[in-house]
């Protein structure tokens, strides 16, 4: 007899938990419909209506663009389609595919509208690649501008092209970039840097007209740092150099044209933050010491 209660509370359990099963399940179907009628007609409803049907494409860039209708093509963008079904990415990736772009941006303004930001690459050097006059950026990057150009008045670079690997090319050309931002940032202009089989780098100077060699190993600093030394000592005498060997650590190897080397300049820890001594920069007798080299 005292298991009749058990059973009946057992059976009054199992009906409340079918009922709530079914509630469950009933719950259940009701969201799925509800999704379903979301992705499968309330989403396509919106996102395909014609308040977000693309009108207009404004573009803004730091370059001169010569079809700025092929732009919007190549990244997608056609008149009519809807703005939630422009893939941003993807758009960006095509836009970014010219050498001469280094970023592009694809923004949605909604409800019509798409903004794409192009930004250029700005060359600081040429060179010549098969014959083709292309430029080279601040990293390295070589490319070519959008539209037709001219011959460009820009520091030339050589050498690079010989390197028998990809990796090797890459290295040399961001050397030769390194060097001719340290001579602009002392003052020097360059009309062209060649890079050689060891890294070495050759610079002509637009003035004066010498040759200046810089190690592959060298610190551009220091070393650029002795060339103003140096440069101050021979100042009387520059049209009588013919170049200045900067891969000797801590001094400069001065030749002249004759063929020779005339002297060795030896500029050490004079030089601070890049400024010339003062003896120097007075007229006084040069940094460091002569040593003649004539035997």
């Amino acid at each position: 007899m005292w298991l009749r209660p058990l059973l009946r509370k057992a059976k009054s359990d199992m009906l409340v938990a079918g009922r709530l099963l079914a509630v469950a399940f009933t719950a259940c179907g009701v969201f799925t419909a509800a999704a379903y009628l979301f992705v499968g007609y309330l989403v396509p409803s919106v996102s395909d209506h014609r308040y977000f049907e693309l009108r207009s494409v404004k573009i803004a860039s730091d370059a001169e663009l010569t079809d700025p209708e092929r732009l919007a093509t190549a990244a997608g963008l056609f008149e009519g389609t809807s703005l939630w079904r422009i893939d941003t990415e993807q758009a960006r990736r095509e836009l970014e595919k010219p050498g001469w772009v280094r970023r592009a941006d694809v923004i949605r303004r909604f409800p019509d509208r798409v903004t794409l930001r192009i930004f250029k690459r700005v060359a600081v050097a040429a060179t010549i690649v098969e014959g083709s006059v292309y430029l080279v950026d601040e990293e390295g990057v070589v490319f070519r501008e959008e539209g037709p150009s001219e011959r460009p008045d820009l520091p030339y670079l050589v050498g690079w092209q010989d390197a028998a690997t990809h990796g090797e090319r890459v290295a040399r050309l961001r050397r030769l970039v390194d060097v001719l931002a340290e001579a602009g940032g002392h003052g020097l202009e360059i009309s062209e840097l060649e890079v050689d089989a060891e890294g070495g780098v050759l610079f002509y100077p637009e003035a004066p007209r010498i040759v200046v060699r810089v190690g592959a190993q060298s610190d551009l600093v220091e070393s650029f740092d002795r060339l103003e030394v140096v440069l101050t000592s021979v100042a009387r005498g520059v049209d009588n150099v013919a170049e200045i060997d900067l891969t000797y650590p801590d001094r400069a190897v001065v030749r002249t044209r004759a063929g020779r080397m005339d002297r060795v300049i030896s500029a050490r820890a004079e030089v601070t933050l890049g400024r010339v001594p003062r003896a120097v920069a007075a007229g006084g007798r040069p940094a460091g010491r002569l040593e003649s080299d004539r035997g």
